[in-house]
């Protein structure tokens, strides 16, 4: 039984209901959700768990990359 959202999923609900509709990458909601912690990949695998779940709102995941980079980049919008 759910004892409702965590910690990092109202800090994630907080960021989209906020700025409805604008793309954040996974980074950005790691220092949303951790603010003054230096973000490692630990903090970005939290994030990506917690955007499964989250009540009342609907993520959007999309993939982008340039080439010159390190790789994917995934941009997540929500929509209520």
């Amino acid at each position: 039984m759910s004892r409702g959202p965590g910690i990092v999923q109202r800090s994630l609900m907080t960021a989209f209901q906020s700025q409805l509709g604008r793309p954040f990458t996974i980074e950005e909601l790691a220092k949303v959700a951790f603010p003054g912690e230096l973000i490692e990949h630990a903090h970005m695998v939290s994030v990506r768990r917690a955007l499964r779940n989250l009540p009342g709102l609907k993520p959007h995941f999309q993939r982008t990359g340039e080439s010159g980079t390190r790789g994917w980049r995934y941009l997540v919008r929500c929509t209520g």
